[in-house]
């Protein structure tokens, strides 16, 4: 949770090149099943959600962050192995919709990327409209370099 309120940070504070923030995280999405999804049962995710039916679903970085900061439910799985899987989550907003599962190869891929980010051109366009400036940033690679 920590790292992704960290990432969402980095994306507000405008730290983090366009196309790290607009990247698409593949996850496992399962559907509520009806029943409350109070303080005495997110555990029970078997009974809460159809965990027999996941479908694969698309969403952006910033996203995700919301669902880890603001998460209603929050439950590790753990392999065969006894080793870190993935992450059940899902935020307070989204509890009464889908149940969201995240790899831990994923959750390492998107850590190794933005610890990697650092953006090396940036544009400020001042916005009337916010009062504030609009800005744009990139990681000029060393192909385009001419």
């Amino acid at each position: 949770m920590l790292g992704f309120y960290t990432i969402r940070k980095l994306i507000e504070a405008k730290k983090l090149s366009d196309s790290m923030v607009n990247q698409n995280i593949e996850a496992s999405a399962y559907t509520w099943r009806g029943q409350l999804v109070t303080r005495m049962n997110w555990l029970d995710i078997d009974k809460l959600y159809n965990l027999d039916s996941p479908q694969a679903v698309t969403k952006n970085l910033l996203f995700f962050c919301h669902q880890f900061v603001h998460s209603y439910v929050f439950v590790e799985f753990f392999n065969d192995e006894h080793k870190l899987g993935g992450v059940f989550v899902s935020s307070d907003r989204e509890r009464y919709q889908v149940l969201y599962f995240l790899e831990i190869d994923e959750i390492i891929r998107i850590f190794e990327q933005i610890g990697n980010d650092y953006p090396t051109n940036v544009v400020l366009t001042y916005s009337p409209k916010k009062q504030d400036y609009e800005v744009q940033s990139w990681v000029q690679s060393v192909d385009n370099l001419g």
